[in-house]
């Protein structure tokens, strides 16, 4: 509880909230995750770590979907995109559980690139070809936002 309370206490502190991200409380993490959406992180350091926090298998789902929506408020789109097509792209049919968690995840992605490739069978495939086909010209926007900083 006490971990919760400072993440409140210090909402700008990105590394605060990035060491949160691996606290053994789900709800210290997930309030990691929510307090990142909100945070003005200038520099992306955050969006590897909640991009592995949203690949995890193993973490709860509530605390998954928060990183996908910190990461649709990313302010550099490549590696945001990448983790968030990842997610979409490795839920497979033996994961049913996740088909939900996977559409809500799909929603995150269209509004965060303005693509819509819907939520049926084929949207994995479509988005990892939309990925290949975009990798390279959102790096270089990337890269391009960073050297004004």
């Amino acid at each position: 509880m006490l971990a919760l309370v400072l993440l409140l206490a210090a909402p700008d502190d990105i590394e605060a909230h990035i060491k949160a991200l691996k606290d053994k409380d789900k709800s210290v993490r997930k309030a990691a995750a929510e307090a990142l959406e909100k945070a003005d992180d200038k520099k992306g350091a955050a969006i590897k770590p909640l991009g592995a926090v949203l690949n995890d298998k193993k973490e709860d789902v509530e605390v998954r979907y928060a990183a996908a929506k910190a990461l649709g408020k990313a302010q550099f789109k490549h590696d945001a995109t990448e983790a968030l097509v990842t997610c979409v792209t490795s839920i497979t049919n033996k994961d049913r559980d996740l088909f939900k968690f996977g559409a809500d995840v799909t929603a995150v992605l269209n509004k965060f690139t303005g693509e819509d490739f819907g939520s049926g069978k084929q949207t994995p495939a479509l988005w990892e070809q939309w990925w290949a086909d975009n990798k390279e010209k959102l790096k270089k926007e990337d890269d391009k936002k960073r050297a004004e900083k």
